[in-house]
């Protein structure tokens, strides 16, 4: 049986997830550095995780180095 006051906050949750994506396309690269100076994007990991489990689905692997 589905909780129906979990299901709004799944739907919302979704799409943030979705806008955020849209949002930084395939200029991740460019974006990271600017909001976080020091980190640069090594690779992109577009998965999907049984949410049950977890809610990262888009994952970015990223160096950071203080200046």
């Amino acid at each position: 049986m589905v909780d129906k006051q979990k299901q709004p906050k799944q739907k919302q949750a979704q799409e943030y997830d979705n806008t955020l994506k849209v949002l930084f396309g395939d200029e991740a690269a460019q974006i990271l550095p600017r909001l976080v100076p020091g980190t640069q994007v090594h690779e992109e990991k577009n998965i999907e995780i049984d949410r049950s489990q977890l809610k990262a689905d888009l994952v970015y692997r990223a160096k950071y180095r203080r200046r």
